[in-house]
């Protein structure tokens, strides 16, 4: 394994994913070693990760998931194929959102995560759980929110104004002209909790 990291078209495929994520290509090589020390603890392939695996793969990326639910939602966004594994690009194409994303990549995300009927909307409860996950979750966007309290008149205050059909759900579009509306919001997503990641590593 450790002929093929330092290999040629391993550096290319390196940086290749550097100019499509948020890590440089020292970044990624470090975290390359440390995935494939986990996959190949799988029977399943020395190249990929499964679903059990998964929560010890985002410590590598210094994020500590505890909810199984969560999990489960974002492993099945990072598997993109369906087939039930991870590779170490899929993984680090969806790290990078979660550790370094800009607001709108974190908004996307968020969003798809709690599409649960991937009809490209979210219900007003779906917003309300989204919202509601975010302000648990320091690992994501850090420690600062709005209260559980104002959550609940937030979701009420952001369909009142956008949803002008009545239809009870947004779809991306608005929900993030809707969540951009409020400074609170956009200040929390843009905090960088992450940063202890890139001493880490480096």
């Amino acid at each position: 394994m450790g002929s093929q990291l330092s290999s040629g078209p391993n550096k290319l495929a390196i940086s290749a994913l550097s100019h499509v994520t948020h890590f440089n290509k020292k970044q990624l090589l470090g975290m390359q070693k440390e995935f494939f020390k986990l996959a190949e603890q799988s029977s399943e392939s020395e190249f990929t990760i499964n679903r059990s695996q998964f929560a010890e793969a985002l410590k590598i990326v210094a994020i500590k998931a505890a909810d199984q639910e969560i999990l489960d939602k974002l492993f099945t966004l990072f598997d993109k194929t369906g087939d039930g594994q991870v590779n170490f690009r899929q993984f680090v194409i969806g790290a990078s959102v979660l550790v370094k994303g800009t607001t709108e990549e974190k908004l996307q995300l968020a969003f798809e995560l709690y599409d649960t009927h991937q009809t490209g909307k979210v219900s007003k409860v779906e917003m309300l759980e989204l919202l509601t996950w975010l302000s648990q979750t320091p690992e994501y966007c850090g420690d600062m929110f709005p209260t559980p309290e104002s959550l609940d008149t937030l979701v009420n205050d952001i369909f009142a104004e956008f949803d002008s059909g009545n239809s009870q759900d947004l779809d991306f579009k608005q929900f993030y002209h809707a969540v951009s509306k409020h400074p609170l919001l956009i200040e929390f997503l843009d905090q960088n909790p992450n940063s202890k990641f890139l001493t880490k590593i480096e």
